[in-house]
């Protein structure tokens, strides 16, 4: 039987010897940060808003994730999806929404990045969304 002292030393002895214990992660996909430039526009529609999701991926460098991604409003509209490999801890996503209504109208529009990575035995293995991001176009 292991007594408290001896199981910190034991502890000790395996932090020295590079056994350490690692909680486990939440998921492979850590952080999805989503911005638009520009958040609100004001002028001759369409609007063309610039998306970029900053993806944090909980992988070692040099690995990839193999991902789908499409990018989804609060009104139903949907990009078609997009099949990529992302490259491990730091990868962005962009594209281009456009937006435009007759003039004298004002829409807003929340956005999301919605983002499937990673692949065993043919099933998902992250199912993540970004918060959303919202952007207001008014057509003149």
């Amino acid at each position: 039987m292991f007594s408290a002292q001896s199981l910190s030393a034991a502890a000790i002895l395996a932090v020295l010897a590079g056994l350490t214990c690692t909680p486990a992660r939440a998921g492979i996909v850590e952080h999805i940060q989503l911005d638009a430039d520009p958040a609100e526009y004001e002028g001759p529609c369409p609007a063309r808003v610039k998306l970029d999701a900053k993806v944090t991926i909980a992988l070692r460098i040099g690995r990839e994730l193999k991902t789908m991604y499409r990018w989804e409003s609060n009104d139903g509209v949907r990009s078609d999806d997009v099949e990529t490999m992302l490259p491990a801890r730091i990868a962005h996503v962009q594209t281009e929404w456009v937006v435009g209504r007759d003039p004298g109208t004002t829409l807003t529009q929340s956005i999301k990045l919605h983002l499937f990575a990673g692949y065993k035995n043919g099933k998902t293995v992250a199912d993540d969304y970004s918060s959303p991001v919202t952007i207001k176009v008014t057509c003149r």
